[in-house]
């Protein structure tokens, strides 16, 4: 008897807490992009997975059909988050190493990438029609860099000239 009227009552509280919880302003609330995975403290986001693995589904989906495509497609999904995170941990790497990206390094670098656009109007669209916009861009190229700057660290120091040679 006891147990049932314990039970009532928290069952009463749970749907009152989870009808104010849904009534809160819409105005406040706001959707948060899905975090897949945390690597240290880099994150990779459902949107960061999508905006890659959409365009290889299209394509897919243009050569396979039924089973198949399920297959290809689960194969690139694996393969797609393993480099996601290989990514991220290399930024990780670089971070903790201290490795630093000069603003004007990378204004160079993205003005590169703009140059073999008519015009920067060309330019947005294109990153527009690939779900990215201007900051991600540049987000992407300076971790890219980053990634670079790590690498040229390591083998360089892992390269020994000795004097015969």
């Amino acid at each position: 008897m006891f147990f049932r009227r314990g039970l009532k009552i928290f069952t009463y509280i749970m749907v009152i807490s989870g009808v104010l919880l849904m009534s809160q302003n819409s105005a406040y609330s706001e959707i948060v992009d899905k975090v897949l995975v945390v690597v240290n403290e880099e994150v990779i986001t459902q949107r960061d997975f999508d905006r890659m693995f959409v365009p290889i589904a299209q394509s897919y989906r243009t050569n396979y059909e039924g089973k198949e495509l399920e297959r290809q497609l689960e194969s690139v999904r694996a393969g797609l988050l393993d480099q996601l995170i290989n990514s991220k941990v290399t930024i990780s790497l670089a971070k903790k190493a201290e490795i630093t990206v000069d603003e004007e390094e990378l204004k160079r670098r993205v003005d590169k990438v703009k140059a073999y656009y008519d015009s920067e109007e060309t330019f947005l669209q294109v990153l527009n029609s690939k779900g990215t916009n201007l900051t991600e861009f540049n987000q992407e190229v300076r971790d890219q860099m980053l990634a670079q700057k790590l690498v040229e660290q390591e083998v360089s120091a892992k390269i020994v000239i000795t004097p015969a040679e």
